[in-house]
C-alpha cells in the first residue's frame, strides 16, 4: 500500500493519509461508542496534537452541520451521491459556514463519474480505487546469449 500511495503523490495527487497517524478519522463506529459526533471530536482534539486534523465521516446531510459546528477540520461525504454532495455544500453555504471546513467526498467515486463530482462544489473528491486495486505491470527481464559470427 505504501507504494501505491507513493506512486499517486509522485504522479501529483494527494495521498489524503499516507500514513494511518497522519490525522485523525472519526467514522460511523467512534461516534456510536462515545455517543455524539460533538463528544467524537472533543475527545479526538483532548488526546491528540494541536497538529493533527480531525476528519468527520458523515453518511447523512444532516450530520455535515453537526460536523462543522462542533469543530471538524474535514467532513468526508460518505458514499454520497453529487446531488447529495451539493446539498451538502448548499447547506453549509445558506449557514454561512462553508469556509470554516473542507468537504471532501468519497466512496463509490471512479475515473468515470469523478466530474460530476467535482462539480459539486465540494473541496476534495477521493478515489479509493487508484491505492486499493492498482493493476500490475508485469515487467520481465529476458536474457539471451548472443554469439558472435566470425
Amino acid at each position: 500500500m505504501y507504494f501505491d500511495k507513493k506512486a499517486v503523490q509522485i504522479g501529483g495527487g494527494d495521498t489524503h493519509r499516507l500514513h494511518l497517524d497522519d490525522m485523525i478519522l472519526i467514522k460511523d463506529n467512534h461516534i456510536a461508542i462515545v455517543g455524539s459526533v460533538k463528544k467524537a471530536v472533543e475527545t479526538a482534539r483532548n488526546n491528540a496534537s494541536l497538529t493533527k486534523k480531525v476528519e468527520v465521516e458523515v453518511t447523512k446531510t444532516e450530520d455535515v452541520l453537526k460536523a462543522v459546528e462542533n469543530g471538524a477540520d474535514i467532513v468526508m461525504l460518505d458514499n454520497f451521491s453529487p446531488k447529495e454532495a451539493r446539498k451538502a455544500v448548499d447547506l453549509l453555504k445558506g449557514k454561512r459556514l462553508r469556509g470554516k471546513v473542507l468537504l471532501e467526498a468519497s466512496g463509490g467515486i471512479t475515473a468515470e463519474n469523478i466530474l460530476d463530482y467535482a462539480s459539486t462544489g465540494v473541496d476534495l473528491v477521493s478515489l479509493g480505487e487508484l491505492t486499493q486495486s492498482p493493476r500490475a505491470l508485469d515487467i520481465s527481464l529476458e536474457i539471451t546469449k548472443v554469439t558472435k559470427k566470425a
